[in-house]
């Protein structure tokens, strides 16, 4: 009698356990399943923000070559008296 009580009792330890397992692979499925939305979600937010950071790079490499631009006319208006040849700054030719 005592065999078929400990027999009965390992039956129901092991069936409880295997329903707990069994919720608890529910629970962590369910939960993986948020996780990966979310990563989801954050694939998308991340694609959006790297469309404006190369947006604001490609500005500022457009304002970077404007400079460059602005202040190569600046140079050139300065010194472009003294690169005329010297014949014309000679006046009227005799």
């Amino acid at each position: 009698m005592s065999d078929r009580k400990t027999v009965v009792g390992a039956y129901e330890v092991a069936n409880d356990a295997l329903q707990r397992i069994s919720s608890h692979e529910e629970l962590c499925a369910e939960r993986y399943r948020r996780i990966d939305e979310g990563l989801g979600r954050l694939d998308v937010a991340i694609t959006g923000h790297r469309k404006i950071a190369l947006g604001v790079m490609g500005a500022a490499g457009i304002t970077a070559l404007s400079l460059i631009g602005w202040l190569g006319a600046q140079v050139w208006d300065a010194y472009k008296p003294s690169l005329t040849p010297p014949a014309i700054n000679a006046g009227p030719i005799p």
